[in-house]
Formats: C-alpha cells, sequence, structure tokens
C-alpha cells in the first residue's frame, strides 16, 4: 500500500500523437493541457493505464507536476482494503464492491491483480 502511481502500461499512441500535433501546430499549448486534463479524467474514470501514462509523459514533456495528495495510505483505508480482500477471498463480490466504493468516496482507487490489491490515488 501507498506506492507511487506508477502507470503500468505504455502511453496511448493516439494522445501523444495527438499532443505531438498540438505542439506541432505554433505551440498550441491550450489542446495539449486540454488533452493532458482529458487524459487524467479517462484515467480516473476508467483506470485506463495507457490514459495515465500518456497524461503523466505530456505532464513531463511541459514541466508540469501533477500532485496528488500525498503517498501515505492513512490506517482507515489500509483496513477496508484488508476487508475487501477478505470479502473476494469469501466470493462476497457484492459486500466487497460496496467496499471499493466506499474506498473510492475517500479519495483511492483500488486496483486487483495477480499479486493482490493495491491502492494508489488518482492521477
Amino acid at each position: 500500500f501507498g506506492r507511487r502511481f506508477a502507470p503500468t502500461a505504455e502511453p496511448d499512441p493516439a494522445a501523444i500523437q495527438s499532443f505531438q500535433e498540438f505542439m506541432d501546430d505554433d505551440l498550441n499549448t491550450p489542446r495539449a493541457v486540454a488533452l493532458m486534463f482529458d487524459l487524467v479524467a479517462e484515467a480516473n474514470q476508467s483506470g485506463s493505464q495507457p490514459a495515465a501514462a500518456a497524461a503523466l509523459k505530456i505532464a513531463e514533456v511541459l514541466g508540469l507536476a501533477i500532485d496528488r495528495g500525498g503517498d501515505e495510505v492513512p490506517s482507515e483505508v489500509t483496513a477496508l482494503v484488508e476487508e475487501r480482500t477478505r470479502l473476494r477471498a469469501a466470493r462476497d463480490f457484492a459486500g466487497a464492491d460496496r467496499l471499493r466504493e466506499q474506498i473510492s468516496q475517500l479519495g483511492w482507487i483500488v486496483e486487483d491483480g495477480p499479486d493482490g490489491s493495491s491502492v494508489h490515488r488518482p492521477i
């Protein structure tokens, strides 16, 4: 828990292509920044790793930092994630989904993977 958000996918190539086109168009930074914000929204809503990676890459190129509000996971969130893991193991998926929503309302995203669940702030 508390890991720094690092997308596990390559940046969305279509988004990077659009960014390059905006920058080639007389440094159309308003459109480039709007694209970055659209990608952040997409990543936060759908969990799209390619969108998140593209948003972070665009921010890096523009010299911007995306502040996620700290990395330390509060004990309340950790306890909810542990309870959710227990419910999933017991195949109580409805209960696990309720806890995922509760965790989300606290400002955290739960990701399930082959090594278990992890939690991070949206980008």
